[in-house]
């Protein structure tokens, strides 16, 4: 069973920076229609959000443009120390989940909650990193464009987390990337941004032929904003995924396989936003839900893809020992 602790949220001050940025996204969701939750099971066939798009390219020339700067590396930017890489044991962390606990072929259990859309979630025993048992994350074939299947985690005792800074880790274990221009989201942090009325969703997943990406939402204006990796996302084998969302710094980070990924670390501004209702600003919430899994926003084949080994603290925990 997953180890959990709570830890007293720190006040919180939201700032101002920019990051580099100047490519183009083709995000074509649905309009949606439904809020954001953590309810168990399926929803409708739109994704939530307010953000709009039809089938044109929105280049960066039409929307607002971001001060091109150089972000810092993710383990230097003010608010952690670079010791070196971590050793990736997550005994002592907020959480720390291998999934055995849980019965094969079922969804996993408390503290999670299964959400889906014409999909499915299951603890499976055909991978794992540690032990004999993932999760499974599988989307349907067929007409329409919206899939969604998450596990997420919403409040206490893992929410607030103290100082507002989100540490995360994951072993992914992907059959294959989406083609084309459709987005993907396999880690989503959210909560309500403070003093301004709104949701807050900050993403990692992906776009154009599977190359990475940082995608930041809202729910009750209409911004969805995009910074695009020239990685794609490993295929056919066990990834180490870790990100760290820095509510503070209005501040995001990724690592790939232990290696930071510079063009994904955001501070305040990315490459380009469409429904670009908060001025380009990727306003950092006070993080109380995590989601984990596959949910993607244009028409592609079925997804299928594994989650092992989830650790989430307010320090990085670094990655397992290969398996």
């Amino acid at each position: 069973m997953p180890r959990l602790s709570k830890l007293a949220l720190a006040p919180v001050l939201l700032s101002l920076a920019s990051c580099p940025g100047d490519d183009a996204s083709t995000d074509d969701a649905a309009t949606p229609t439904t809020g954001t939750g953590t309810a168990t099971g399926t929803t409708g066939d739109e994704p939530p959000g307010t953000s709009t798009f039809g089938d044109d390219v929105i280049s960066s020339s039409s929307v607002t443009a971001s001060t091109s700067s150089t972000g810092p590396d993710p383990d230097t930017s003010g608010s952690s120390e670079d010791t070196g890489p971590p050793v990736g044991d997550c005994s002592t962390a907020l959480l720390c989940e291998d999934f055995e606990a849980y019965p094969a072929g079922q969804g996993p259990g408390g503290p999670w909650t299964v959400d889906t859309n014409q999909a499915a979630v299951v603890v499976d025993e055909t991978r794992a990193v540690s032990g004999t048992r993932s999760v499974r994350f599988t989307t349907e074939d067929g007409e329409g464009s919206y899939r969604r299947a998450f596990m997420s985690i919403a409040g206490a005792p893992v929410f607030p987390i103290d100082g507002n800074v989100m540490y995360g880790r994951m072993m992914i274990w992907l059959t294959a990337a989406p083609e084309g221009s459709v987005h993907w989201t396999n880690i989503q942090g959210e909560g309500d941004v403070e003093g301004m009325g709104f949701r807050g969703l900050s993403r990692y997943g992906g776009q154009h032929d599977g190359r990475l990406m940082a995608n930041y939402e809202t729910y009750g204006i209409s911004t969805d904003c995009w910074q695009h990796s020239d990685t794609t996302i490993p295929v056919g084998q066990w990834a180490c995924f870790e990100w760290r969302f820095n509510g503070p710094n209005d501040e995001m980070n990724f690592w790939l396989d232990g290696a930071p990924l510079d063009d994904l670390t955001v501070i305040g501004m990315g490459e380009g936003c469409g429904g670009n209702d908060a001025g380009g600003h990727w306003y950092s919430p006070i993080y109380d839900t995590l989601r984990l899994g596959w949910e993607h926003y244009q028409a592609t084949s079925g997804k299928e893809l594994w989650i092992d080994d989830v650790a989430v603290d307010v320090e990085r925990v670094g990655c397992p020992a290969a398996p």
